[in-house]
């Protein structure tokens, strides 16, 4: 029969933490309370379904691609904005999504495929204003 003795992690970033200890023959085993498990589950089942209005996607093109790119963009009804641009990415391009898996499938699927598209990076904001 073990003594059991139940520690409360505070201090650090993030949810506090509880740990039950058993000690069983000398040895400590440590064991998540049930509860931590729920409250992991709750967080990550409330971020995946989060539901974001926009999102913007950074695209690399081949030299002289940019025009026709974009003409090709306008014809993806989410996309609600595409700009050629100066700098390190060739166009800046504005995608409406209801969650993260339209999104994935916007760029995945419409964006990439489209014939001299290099890369993308996506930015979903967080945080601002219209």
């Amino acid at each position: 029969m073990g003594v059991q003795k139940v520690y409360k992690l505070e201090n650090r970033p993030g949810p506090t933490l509880l740990f039950r200890s058993n000690l069983i023959q000398g040895g400590i085993k440590l064991t998540l309370l049930i509860e931590t498990f729920k409250f992991i589950l709750l967080v990550v089942k409330l971020m995946s379904s989060m539901s974001f209005s926009h999102a913007y996607v950074l695209v690399n093109v081949e030299i002289g691609a940019e025009s026709r790119i974009v003409n090709e963009l306008k014809k993806v009804p989410e996309i609600t904005e595409a700009w050629v641009v100066y700098g390190v990415y060739d166009i800046v391009v504005k995608v409406k999504a209801e969650n993260p898996e339209k999104l994935k499938e916007i760029v995945s699927e419409r964006i990439r495929k489209i014939d001299g598209v290099r890369n993308t990076l996506t930015l979903i904001p967080v945080e601002g204003f219209p």
